[in-house]
């Protein structure tokens, strides 16, 4: 199911003969995968990430080869800190932000895969797929920090001195594709929502998991998503409780019986594993 909306949004392209295309681009190669799920969440149920530092014995990985570029990342520690100047917070992310950058066609051959024919109806024979799209697993983050740069920085030139504003301070709270911006009052918060959409959409950006700790944008954007945000959100990895505006990690619960070097690192895996 999530190959087939991939391949119909564009993300993937179909390789309908494999034999002929391996002979006609040698240069091809493949990327194992595995699929996260999460029943509980509202948005991605099931993720593909590419295992891109997997390799046979003696052979270099996917990883190796790209160039991954310059961190543009700021630290955690810093997005987080960054996030508290103001009193008034709204947070968001941009939706599938690796599937909107489209790929060169030498790339997509070098970052294929391999998939049963159909599922439901039991044929298990062998098909291919190319990436026509950046994906999760690969090592593309610096494309994505660069498109945040292209967008917030330096295409504000012509912009009037409250949207340059604006966009400066979502790019200095910005953490991959988590963004955020802040204001003093509830009707500042308010204006600074109400311009993603002019900011976004000419990149065909969608925006989505919006959490404030303001109740009254909480509120009206609730309204208007026809949904209702929990009070407690993750925000960067931490526990957010929006009405107590506090921030706090998640308790840690290791099993105290563990007397072996494998349930150690069992136990401790599975506070990740949870997360």
């Amino acid at each position: 199911m999530v190959f087939k909306e991939q391949a119909d949004a564009g993300i993937i392209e179909r390789i309908e003969n494999l034999d002929q295309f391996k002979k006609e681009h040698p240069e091809s190669s493949f990327v194992p995968f595995m699929g996260i799920f999460k029943p509980d969440r509202e948005t991605t149920k099931c993720r593909v990430v590419f295992l891109s530092n997997l390799s046979d014995k003696g052979s270099m990985n996917h990883n190796q080869t790209m160039h991954a570029g310059p961190t543009l990342n700021q630290k955690l520690s810093t997005s987080i800190i960054n996030l508290r100047f103001g009193s008034k917070l709204c947070c968001f992310d941009i939706k599938k932000a690796f599937n909107n950058i489209g790929l060169e066609e030498v790339d997509q051959n070098r970052l294929c895969f391999l998939w049963f024919r159909n599922l439901e109806e039991g044929d298990f024979s062998i098909i291919g797929y190319k990436n026509s799209r950046t994906s999760f697993g690969l090592r593309f983050t610096c494309i994505i920090n660069a498109w945040i740069i292209q967008i917030l920085i330096l295409d504000s030139t012509n912009d009037s001195f409250p949207l340059m504003k604006l966009k400066r301070t979502i790019y200095q709270l910005s953490y991959m594709d988590n963004c955020a911006f802040t204001a003093e009052t509830s009707e500042c918060l308010l204006w600074m929502y109400t311009m993603l959409e002019d900011i976004f959409s000419p990149y065909k950006f969608s925006l989505q998991q919006f959490l404030s700790n303001d109740m009254s944008l909480q509120k009206e954007i609730d309204k208007i998503q026809e949904t209702e945000t929990p009070t407690k959100s993750k925000l960067l990895g931490l526990e957010w409780d929006r009405m107590s505006d506090t921030l706090s990690t998640k308790p840690i619960q290791l099993d105290i019986n563990s007397s072996t070097k494998r349930e150690i690192l069992s136990t401790i895996a599975s506070q990740f594993r949870s997360s």
